[in-house]
């Protein structure tokens, strides 16, 4: 019997062990197939978002190539024109690999001047404290900052002792109230009103007589001892007579260290205001091919413009209620502001080496991902004419998760075109701009409860006044939806298009940086007469050869 029992318990055992064997094997099992769906989960995620990066590097490159086949017409003064949504592939499960503009600026625009804007490292002190959010001290510390760094992106300001977050950015949060609005108002964001990226190409429109035939040429530096080569660059775009004077101007003692001195000799002269365009379009006084700093005053806004030299209040709203009615050929240049006696010819002289009426630098924001076509987003927003509720609807836009998109990835990027070959100036990341602003405002909330109990208390029960509940994103009122195929609040639909190959038509550089190689040089040893060109003094090294990990 008890033989039985110990063979019984024996078998038992083996059973028991049996049994612990496959549930370990089981478990192991269990465990490698759950690390493979894991890792297989983890290598589709991050191949989804390799091709969402790749999807809006690729929106990159398109707005630089339309930018950059629209060159002719940008260094005419005109506007350019961009495809707001493109398709780059299609798949079977009804997805789409797109890319698209998200609305940018004041007005909803899909493409901003940077040249529009005041250049933070050129500006004097003067014109930084005209602006109404900085005064004398911040002015002063800005220019001693960049005495020993120039600023490579105005983000960079935030360093400076003055300058914080609600300064630089605005608040996206707080969408009520007026010193509240992050894109215009009477207190916008610096970004909105400073650039470092503002490179007016040293060459000439072709303005006046025979000036089709010299477009796309360097314009001619009077800033230069007299020398024959001199002498036959005058001669060949008017004749020797003009020549002759500007030498007899020369041994005179004049010296064009700046387009005041330009003015007083037109005005010594005689020439009216009216005939100053072709003047200032062939002569310059710097061999830069690049000219830093300039502002486009076709383009500024009231609050730039009358930070300018020989500019107030009053002449800016003027200039902006002017440069509305005038055509296109006015518009070439800016001596219009003193043809049309928006300015004397005193305080042209002032502000001559600091404007200009093209904008050769574009800024834009573009998102890209996976969309469905039977996608929705929840939207709030308002009327599209009233700019403070574009603002609201840009800035909704911009800080939302997903915005439609499956693994979207959001970038901003400063398109420059002032070369016969375009590139990337700036390029910054936003895909988790919204989970910064979203620590930032948490940060401010609890501090808030902290310092004001009983305000914040009465501020719950009473929304709308004050600061309101509206200051934080997450508390924003989302509701109604919009299909995907057109940009919200738009009247019409996005124009799309779908993704082809190239960058436009090969060009050649050559030495002046609006024409190629091949158009420098002509029988008439054209090239020979041709100014000689100083360093590319541009910020920003991106280029289209160079991919994004640069």
């Amino acid at each position: 019997m008890t033989a039985l029992c110990a063979k019984a318990s024996g078998r038992g055992v083996v059973l028991m062990a049996v049994l612990v064997v496959l549930t370990i094997g089981a478990l192991v099992g269990t465990t490698v197939l759950a690390m493979t769906s894991a890792e297989r989960a983890t290598a589709e995620t991050s191949l989804r978002r390799t091709q969402a990066r790749a999807l809006v590097w690729s929106g990159v490159q398109a707005v630089m190539a339309e930018l950059a086949t629209q060159r002719e017409d940008i260094l005419q003064g005109r506007d350019p024109h961009v495809t707001e949504e493109w398709t780059v592939f299609e798949r079977q499960d009804g997805t789409r690999g797109v890319f698209r503009l998200i609305p940018i600026g004041a007005d909803g625009l899909p493409i901003v001047s940077e040249s529009a804007k005041l250049d933070v490292n050129h500006a004097t002190a003067e014109m930084l404290e005209a602006l109404p959010m900085i005064d004398r001290t911040l002015a002063d510390a800005i220019v001693q900052a960049r005495e020993q760094r120039l600023f490579r992106s105005v983000e960079e300001l935030i360093a400076v002792d003055g300058i914080d977050a609600d300064l630089l950015y605005g608040q996206p949060g707080a969408f009520a109230g007026e010193d509240a609005l992050m894109q215009g108002g009477d207190r916008p964001a610096l970004t909105e009103v400073l650039t470092v990226f503002s490179f007016d190409p040293n060459i000439q429109a072709g303005i006046g007589r025979e000036g089709y035939r010299h477009r796309g040429d360097l314009r001619i530096n009077l800033n230069t001892p007299w020398s024959e080569r001199l002498g036959r660059a005058i001669a060949r775009r008017y004749d020797d007579n003009v020549a002759n004077v500007v030498k007899g101007l020369k041994e005179r003692g004049v010296e064009f260290e700046s387009k005041a001195t330009l003015v007083e000799v037109l005005s010594d002269f005689n020439v009216p205001p009216r005939d100053w365009a072709e003047v200032f379009d062939v002569f310059t006084v710097s061999s830069d091919p690049y000219l830093l700093g300039r502002v486009d005053v076709t383009r500024a806004s009231q609050m730039v413009l009358a930070c300018l030299p020989g500019f107030d209040d009053a002449i800016a709203r003027s200039a902006v209620e002017m440069r509305d009615g005038l055509d296109a050929e006015s518009l070439k240049s800016p001596t219009w502001l003193a043809a049309e006696e928006v300015l004397t010819a005193v305080q042209y002289a002032q502000c001559a080496d600091t404007v200009t009426t093209r904008s050769m630098q574009w800024r834009v924001r573009i998102e890209a991902g996976l969309l469905r076509d039977d996608a929705q987003i929840n939207w709030s927003g308002g009327d599209r004419g009233n700019p403070a509720e574009a603002d609201f609807e840009s800035l909704a836009y911009l800080y939302q998760e997903d915005a439609g998109l499956m693994d979207r990835v959001v970038v901003e990027a400063v398109i420059d075109i002032s070369s016969a070959r375009p590139r990337v100036a700036y390029l910054r990341d936003l895909t988790l701009m919204s989970v910064g602003w979203a620590i930032r405002d948490e940060i401010v909330e609890a501090q808030l409860w902290e310092q004001q109990p009983d305000d914040r208390t009465a501020r719950d029960d009473t929304p709308d006044e004050g600061l309101g509940s509206a200051q934080d994103p997450a508390e924003l009122t989302i509701g109604g939806s919009i299909q995907r195929g057109a940009r919200p609040g738009s009247d019409s639909g996005v124009g799309q298009r779908s993704m082809r190959a190239g960058n436009g038509p090969e060009r050649k550089v050559g030495a002046a940086p609006g024409v190629s190689a091949d158009e420098n040089e002509d029988a008439t040893g054209r090239e020979q007469d041709m100014p000689e060109a100083g360093p590319d003094r541009r910020l920003g090294r991106w280029t289209t050869g160079q991919g994004v990990g640069r």
